[in-house]
């Protein structure tokens, strides 16, 4: 099928390069710790070894990769790698959207714990969870996409099902401007614009 156009694109430039440089910081850390463990990276290994961890974390990397197979196949036209509303954006809120509203971001978290127990490297599980960290800085601004494009529908959506977990996290657990009914996105508009 056709890729949906983009109708509004809320990630200026520096946010979408920041993205990318984030994401390619990560994944050339990660390669360089594994060709070199012995040697230039050795420093960054955890001194003990517990066989049963790398399953483990085997474990979260498989559910990893799955729900991020499963809310791209769910978020089909609508996905996109920066903060942008597509030509006819739909609101999803099934498949894995009904555990998290962020699952995409719930599974780059369960990835973090993955590599770090799998690989055993300090290093390595930082440069991910720095990445883990820069995509949490998203979610108000998607947030506040979301209430602008669907208003009430979204703030119904946003008290049932918790932004990384099933569980709402009281008043949110990052900062900056939360809402909680229709009545004060109409009291502030100009929170929804940009």
């Amino acid at each position: 099928s056709k890729e949906a156009k983009i109708a509004e694109h809320h990630e200026g430039v520096l946010g979408t390069i920041a993205f990318w440089i984030s994401l390619i910081f990560t994944v050339v850390a990660s390669v360089l710790c594994l060709m070199y463990k012995d040697t230039y990276f050795k420093w960054s290994y955890v001194p003990y070894h517990i066989p049963a961890l790398e399953w483990v974390g085997l474990g979260f990397s498989v559910a990893s990769s799955l729900l991020i197979l499963w809310t791209h196949l769910v978020l089909g036209k609508n996905w996109s790698a920066t903060v942008t509303i597509k030509e006819n954006h739909t609101l999803t809120n099934n498949g894995p959207y009904r555990i998290a509203r962020h699952p995409m971001y719930l599974s780059v978290l369960l990835l973090v714990v993955g590599v770090f127990l799998t690989t055993e490297n300090w290093f390595m599980g930082l440069a991910w969870f720095s990445n883990f960290l820069y995509v949490l800085t998203r979610i108000p601004k998607e947030e506040r996409l979301m209430v602008r494009l669907f208003g009430a529908e979204y703030l119904n959506y946003k008290k049932k099902v918790g932004a990384l977990f099933p569980i709402s996290c009281p008043g949110e657990c990052w900062p900056g401007p939360h809402y909680t009914d229709s009545l004060e996105i109409n009291q502030n508009p100009e929170e929804y614009s940009s």
